[in-house]
C-alpha cells in the first residue's frame, strides 16, 4: 500500500512539474535627449536622459494555479537633474512630486515591485510598491505614448497616482472583463525621487477593463485618496493596440477642495510602417492657479517622428525628434512664453519590441 501511494505522488509530481513553467518578460525604453527652446525671454537647452524598465516572470500550473513577480523602476533619478528637465507649460504640484514650474520631475527610482497569486480567473496582488486599481496604464506602457520621448503635459492629474505603497489589489479577470478593487496609501516622493514616503493605508481604487475585441479595451475606474486632504480621481480610456496602429483617448478628473475640479483630456497615436514611426498626442489640461498666473486650461500638441537604424526581433534603436507646440500660453504669465512656443527635442532611443 506504501509502495503504490509512492508511486502515486511521485508519478503526481512529474506530471505537476511536466505542466508548470516559469515565464518571464521585460519590457523598457531609453531615450538620449537633446533639447532647444523657442518663444520664451530665455530659451534653455540640455542633455538628459528619460528610461524605464520592467521585468516579470510567472509561473503557470496545469490547475490553474500561478505565481507572478514584478518589478519596474527607473534611472532617471541619476540622469535627470533634481529639478526636473526642461518642459514648457508642465506643470507639477507638489501632491505629484513638485512643485515644478516649466520642468518635468523624474520619474521614481522604483515603481513596483510586486507578487501576484492567482487561480483560474481569481487574482491578488500585493506590492511594498505598486499600481493601484485606477486609471490606464502609464504613459510609458502605452503602445501609443511609448515613442514619446518626454511625459504628457497631463502628468500632474492623469498619471502621477500610479506609483504608491501598501497596495492591496483583488481582481475577477475573465477573458472579456476584468473587475479590480483595492486598497493602498497614498505616498509620494520629492527631491531626487529615490525613495517613497510611507504611512498607513488611507486610499481605495476600484476599475472595470472591458476588452470586447482583440487589441481593443475600455478602462472606467474611480478613486478616493488621502486622509487629511482628500482626493477623488475619476477616469476613463479606450484604446488600441495593433501591430500598426495603436491609440488611445483618456479622460481624467482630479476633485480636491483646494483647487476644486480638474479635468485632462488626450489622445496619442503610433503608426509603425517597417523601420518608420509616427506619433502624436494632443492634450486639454486644467491648470490651477500658481504664482502670478490665474487657473486656466492649455492646449498641447507633440508631434514625433522615429527612424529605427537596428530593428531585431526583441529590440529597436533609432533616431528621432519629438516637437511640442502650445496653444492659450500668452495669458499665462505675462507673455514671458512669447509667441506661440516650442520646444524640440532630439534624441536617440532603444527600446523593447
Amino acid at each position: 500500500m506504501h509502495r503504490q501511494l509512492l508511486v502515486f505522488i511521485t508519478a503526481l509530481s512529474i506530471s505537476v512539474s511536466a505542466s508548470a513553467q516559469w515565464t518571464t518578460s521585460f519590457r523598457g525604453a531609453a531615450f538620449g535627449i537633446h533639447n532647444t527652446e523657442a518663444g520664451p525671454e530665455e530659451p534653455r537647452t540640455a542633455n538628459f536622459s528619460t528610461n524605464w524598465l520592467e521585468l516579470r516572470g510567472r509561473y503557470d500550473t496545469a490547475s490553474g494555479f500561478f505565481f507572478g513577480v514584478r518589478g519596474r523602476g527607473s534611472l532617471e533619478p541619476y540622469t535627470i537633474e533634481e529639478e526636473g528637465y526642461p518642459q514648457l507649460l508642465q506643470y507639477i504640484s507638489p501632491y505629484a512630486g513638485g512643485p515644478v514650474e516649466d520642468r518635468m520631475r523624474a520619474r521614481d527610482l522604483i515603481e513596483e515591485a510586486a507578487v501576484e497569486v492567482g487561480w483560474k480567473s481569481l487574482r491578488l496582488y500585493v506590492a511594498p510598491i505598486g499600481e493601484p486599481a485606477l486609471g490606464p496604464r502609464p504613459y510609458g506602457l502605452r503602445e501609443s505614448s511609448m515613442d514619446l520621448a518626454v511625459s504628457p503635459f497631463a502628468y500632474d492629474i492623469q498619471e502621477s497616482f500610479h506609483v504608491k505603497t501598501k497596495v492591496v489589489n483583488a481582481a475577477v479577470d475573465t477573458k472579456y472583463v476584468r473587475l479590480e478593487g483595492g486598497v493602498f496609501h497614498d505616498a509620494v516622493s520629492h527631491g531626487k525621487h529615490t525613495s517613497l514616503d510611507n504611512g498607513d493605508v488611507d486610499s481605495w481604487a476600484g476599475r472595470i477593463t472591458v476588452m470586447p475585441a482583440e487589441h481593443v479595451s475600455f478602462q472606467l475606474s474611480r478613486g478616493e485618496l488621502g486622509d487629511d486632504v482628500v482626493r477623488k480621481i475619476s477616469s476613463a480610456s479606450i484604446g488600441y493596440e495593433g501591430p500598426v496602429v495603436a491609440a488611445t483617448a483618456l479622460w481624467t478628473r482630479r476633485e480636491e477642495l483646494a483647487t476644486g475640479s480638474l479635468d485632462a483630456f488626450g489622445i496619442e497615436v503610433a503608426i509603425r510602417a517597417t523601420r518608420s514611426t509616427i506619433t502624436g498626442r494632443f492634450e486639454n489640461v486644467d491648470r490651477p492657479a500658481f504664482g502670478t498666473a490665474p487657473a486656466r486650461r492649455t492646449g498641447h500638441g507633440t508631434f514625433g517622428y522615429v527612424f529605427d537604424v537596428l530593428a531585431r526581433p526583441q529590440w529597436r534603436a533609432g533616431l528621432g525628434v519629438n516637437v511640442d507646440y502650445h496653444t492659450n500660453s500668452r495669458a499665462l504669465t505675462g507673455g514671458v512664453y512669447g509667441h506661440k512656443p516650442q520646444t524640440i527635442y532630439f534624441f536617440a532611443r532603444i527600446r523593447s519590441v
